[in-house]
């Protein structure tokens, strides 16, 4: 994740706020980590979801099948507000919302990501948003060539660099936010990139990211049995060896038990995540 920034906040997983009052306090990471409430200085916790129609092949698939994305935004953020949501993230993906110096484009895509937004803060339902990926826009079609070339790391970075140029590239990252007026936190991935995981500790950034697929990804056939014992523990191998481990806020980006299709694996999967002090969890 190259940068992310968490809008608003709420206390308790089921729990949404009137929109009346859902920015009369923002987010803040403290010295051991935990992400609190700026009125209060109680300790936030959220469970969500990933969505992607504004944008890449959940966008396309509506086209294909004719359906209005508004109405398929209104109606799954509906869903996601009935199911306890309180939390949501999305990565933006560049190729579609700029051009190829990089400049906004006043688009379809950007349209539905205001839109989207709109519907989740009229839900009470609190948002994490990557800046960057370093991806296309295809999957699990082809990429459609959109005269954008990946130059910079971002979703699950690749780094070429050793830990004190990564730790560098990432503050002039931060720097960029915060000298824009961006007075969230700053996040980064760090569940990427083994060779260089001290320089995400060493950067001037306020959380880190991660993700779990316990039993595994695309197996290409439905997985039977009991993977409990799976999702017992999620131990991170740095959190007694690099400094600066618990002075940083810790959020899952995505996870899933994949190519499951029983839903007994959730709560086990909620309940470790909290044991290991993860305050953002969205599938």
């Amino acid at each position: 994740v190259a940068a992310a920034i968490i809008m608003a906040g709420t206390a308790a997983f089921a729990d949404t706020i009137p929109a009346t009052d859902r920015q009369s306090y923002s987010i803040y990471v403290d010295s051991l980590g935990g992400m609190r409430r700026s009125d209060n200085n109680a300790e936030v916790s959220y469970y969500g979801t990933n969505y992607t129609v504004p944008f890449a092949h959940a966008y396309r698939a509506l086209g294909y099948l004719d359906k209005d994305r508004k109405e398929a935004i209104r109606r799954d953020v509906s869903h996601m507000k009935r199911l306890g949501f309180n939390g949501f993230r999305l990565h933006l993906w560049d190729a579609e919302l700029a051009d190829s110096l990089g400049n906004l484009l006043d688009n379809d895509h950007l349209d539905l990501l205001d839109y989207l937004i709109a519907e989740l803060e009229r839900n009470g339902i609190d948002i994490v948003i990557t800046a960057q990926t370093n991806f296309g826009n295809g999957y699990p079609e082809k990429n459609i060539d959109r005269g954008i070339i990946a130059m910079e790391i971002n979703n699950e970075p690749c780094h070429s660099g050793n830990v004190d140029e990564t730790r560098r590239y990432i503050d002039r990252m931060a720097s960029a936010l915060r000298g824009a007026g961006f007075d969230k936190p700053v996040l980064y991935n760090v569940s990427h990139n083994p060779k260089v995981t001290e320089a995400y500790y060493q950067a001037d950034i306020d959380g880190t990211t991660y993700q779990w697929y316990p039993v595994g990804l695309v197996a290409g056939h439905e997985r039977k049995g009991n993977f409990l014992p799976t999702v017992d523990s999620y131990p991170v191998p740095w959190s007694d060896s690099i400094p600066g481990f618990d002075s940083k806020a810790r959020l899952v980006y995505e996870f899933d038990p994949g190519d499951l299709l029983y839903s007994y694996m959730y709560p086990a999967i909620a309940r470790t995540f909290r044991k290991e002090g993860f305050q953002w969890i969205t599938q």
